[in-house]
């Protein structure tokens, strides 16, 4: 995503710890999602070191410290602006709708504080969260905003999801069944490997050699060098 504005662009990294908190992901646990993001921080500059020595990294915790007040009054405008249906979208339930619904608005107010000449995205279709988020950051700017700040230039990234393969059975479904995490135990990382399975007759999609891919081991998801 970072490739999608183009070679002359500028290209700031956002990572959004605080809104990580919010949905309670690591648990909420301030060490875990650092950690996390300085795994991913070190994989990208492994990757790819020419893309990464133009990146400007910035942390939304240190970006919010910066000017809270003016940050937290454009997430409570945000909020007053949209429904509360138009936040939470189709998929999130009201179980777990609280931590999505800030971190959605919060999404909107990153984007007025940082007022970039585009945002990237993932995929359309790869993240529910991420397509209601670009929805509302783009009717923000709109149905609000018209006229007193430019609309940045709402880009969509591209490539398969990397989710391994969902159970339908219910009765065998666990917490996470379908994601790696950073502070997943070993067994549970050994339990989610032996059901990352390849489906007889499937040749499209194999969970175990596109979850190598993803984890940078080289070749395509026909070849892993």
């Amino acid at each position: 995503r970072l490739e999608l504005g183009g070679d002359s662009a500028k290209k700031v990294l956002y990572l959004p710890d605080w809104s990580a908190r919010v949905t309670n992901s690591c648990d909420a646990d301030v060490k875990a999602i650092d950690a996390y993001y300085a795994v991913f921080l070190t994989a990208l500059r492994s990757l790819n070191p020419s893309l990464m020595e133009d990146v400007v990294v910035l942390k939304q915790s240190e970006a919010i410290l910066a000017d809270p007040s003016d940050y937290w009054i454009a997430v409570i405008n945000a909020g007053r602006h949209f429904s509360l249906d138009d936040v939470m979208g189709d998929a999130t339930k009201d179980s777990d709708g609280v931590g999505q619904v800030i971190s959605r608005l919060m999404m909107v107010s990153d984007v007025l504080g940082l007022e970039p000449s585009s945002v990237a995205f993932p995929a359309e279709g790869a993240d529910d969260g991420a397509d209601v988020e670009a929805q509302l950051v783009g009717r923000y700017f709109d149905e609000k905003l018209a006229g007193a700040l430019a609309k940045p230039n709402v880009l969509r990234g591209s490539g398969p999801s990397i989710v391994l393969q969902k159970r339908d059975d219910d009765a065998h479904r666990t917490d996470n069944d379908e994601f790696y995490l950073l502070d997943d135990p070993k067994r549970d990382v050994k339990a989610k490997v032996k059901k990352a399975f390849c489906e007889p007759g499937n040749v499209d999609f194999c969970p175990p050699i596109a979850l190598a891919c993803a984890f940078g081991l080289g070749g395509e998801s026909d070849q892993i060098d």
